[in-house]
């Protein structure tokens, strides 16, 4: 009977998606002033125009992503310093504009997901491989917010 366990074969060697390169932003941008709108809808009027502008400055979208995995996931937003986490753990970063955030980063299935938490709450960026199309779903969570902050951008991997 060795024959069915020859029909198991394909399925234990599934190729491992390759996720190092280079990403440029292919859709997804124009999402963010409606996602935005969404979170401070339900702010009293004196703070849903101070979230809104904090918010609008606090969303960066860049042009592209590096991404490199191995025991750690090393990724660079644009021309933000590298972020390295290794995974399953936790580092401290900060970004650019001079913000801090505690990063952590796990594997779940075939979803990579980084966590940044700082002082203004949570942003979680949850990436997904599909070809060379790279899918991160982001959502920022603040106890002020009466609505995650929530949209998805699309990149195509550079040749």
């Amino acid at each position: 009977m060795p024959m069915p366990l020859l029909l198991l074969v394909p399925a234990l060697v599934q190729p491992v998606p390759n996720w190092d390169g280079t990403y440029s932003l292919h859709s997804g941008k124009e999402q963010v002033p409606a996602a935005i709108e969404k979170s401070v809808s339900g702010l009293n009027t004196f703070m849903k125009p101070v979230w809104r502008k904090k918010l609008e400055g606090r969303e960066k979208i860049y042009d592209s992503l590096l991404i490199l995995i191995g025991a750690n996931l090393t990724i660079s937003f644009g021309k933000e310093s590298p972020l390295t986490v290794p995974v399953g753990g936790s580092v401290s970063w900060k970004r650019s504009d001079g913000e801090a955030f505690l990063a952590t980063m796990r594997k779940d299935g075939e979803t990579i997901v980084l966590s940044l938490e700082g002082d203004e709450g949570q942003r979680t960026l949850a990436f997904t491989l599909n070809g060379g199309t790279l899918t991160e779903r982001i959502t920022v969570k603040n106890p002020k917010f009466t609505a995650p902050l929530e949209y998805t951008l699309e990149f195509h991997k550079s040749q």
